[in-house]
């Protein structure tokens, strides 16, 4: 949420479940972004009617499966976060791929958490880039959480993207399946966001 709110652009966040999407974007509501979700579950009308307020700058958050990593055409989008992990190589450059476009600079994050590691790691063995990790203490820093390290990295003006890693101690969020709440200094995290690794 502060991330975002820090950023003030057009941004798509990618989860891996249907229902993690909407939970996340419910939550970035609540929370004063202007959020709306794109996934599977929507009819063809209301996916129209969310892309077309995505489009027309009326919201700046979109919330999105895979469906949003490609084939659509949106071109302000200036930063992508891949709250949860692609399947593959290739959807991580699908989602990436979202910004840098036509010549304008985009950037990308990828959260990690431990538990992502072993998926990670798989993702690296199959092609994924080795993502540069970058402290950002100084750029996010929320009520119970904070991110240890995370890449963060411009794209280059030609509309070429670089990758990079952010990696956190724990991941915040309430789990939407595997993932389980950890408390820090007596109170639980908020299930606002989570995991970190960039490419932009």
């Amino acid at each position: 949420s502060r991330l975002l709110r820090n950023h003030r652009g057009s941004a798509i966040v990618f989860g891996r479940t249907k229902y993690g999407v909407r939970k996340l974007s419910r939550e970035l509501r609540n929370l004063g972004h202007d959020s709306a979700d794109l996934q599977g579950n929507l009819s063809q009308n209301v996916r129209d009617r969310t892309m077309d307020a995505f489009r027309g700058l009326r919201t700046n958050v979109l919330v999105a499966t895979n469906v949003a990593a490609r084939g659509l055409d949106i071109s302000h989008v200036d930063l992508v976060i891949n709250y949860d992990l692609p399947d593959s190589p290739q959807w991580l450059t699908h989602r990436v791929g979202r910004t840098a476009r036509m010549g304008v600079k985009g950037r990308a994050l990828t959260f990690l958490t431990p538990e992502d590691e072993p998926a990670w790691r798989m993702l690296r063995r199959q092609g994924a880039p080795a993502l540069p990790e970058v402290d950002v203490k100084h750029l996010l820093t929320e009520g119970d959480w904070r991110y240890v390290a995370a890449s963060l990295v411009e794209a280059h003006p030609n509309g070429h993207s670089q990758a990079g890693a952010a990696r956190r101690d724990t991941r915040p969020g309430e789990p939407w399946n595997r993932r389980r709440r950890r408390p820090r200094g007596g109170r639980p995290y908020r299930s606002d966001q989570h995991r970190a690794s960039a490419g932009g």
